[in-house]
């Protein structure tokens, strides 16, 4: 009989002891799982950070190209000779064609600056091409030694 009773004791023993590992095992396992349920918001807090300052960039670095093809655009143009002239015309007009294709916003107002630039261009070298023909085709004999 003793046997049985200690053999029901152990058992209850046992039994408590079994409870109780189970209980620290799943507190210990909650924890660790709370923590690393923390640890992955933390993580994905700072994708969403990460992310963020992507498009940041992103957008910044196409405003810089945005700024940098208006500088480039709008270069030093004031040269002397009419060829330098033509190919500055030439760029603007470029320049004009990529705008209407790329629909780039803020464009508008350097487009209209191209066209001014454009039609003050094309009007001088106009008339210095009329400058230049009234001497090497004069209407008369006459009219050319006047003109001299």
């Amino acid at each position: 009989m003793r046997d049985i009773v200690e053999f029901s004791r152990r058992a209850e023993v046992n039994s408590m002891l079994e409870e109780g590992l189970k209980s620290m095992f799943q507190k210990q396992g909650e924890k660790e799982i709370d923590e690393l349920l923390k640890k992955i918001d933390g993580q994905n807090n700072d994708i969403t950070k990460l992310q963020a300052k992507s498009q940041e960039l992103q957008e910044t670095s196409e405003e810089l190209d945005a700024e940098t093809k208006l500088i480039r655009a709008s270069g030093n143009h004031s040269t002397n000779n009419s060829s330098g002239r033509y190919k500055n015309i030439t760029d603007d007009l470029q320049m004009l064609h990529q705008i209407d294709e790329s629909g780039v916003e803020g464009m508008p107002s350097f487009a209209g600056e191209c066209v001014r630039r454009v039609h003050h261009e094309s009007r001088t070298v106009v008339r210095r091409v009329q400058h230049v023909a009234s001497f090497v085709q004069p209407q008369s004999y006459t009219d050319r030694w006047h003109r001299v």
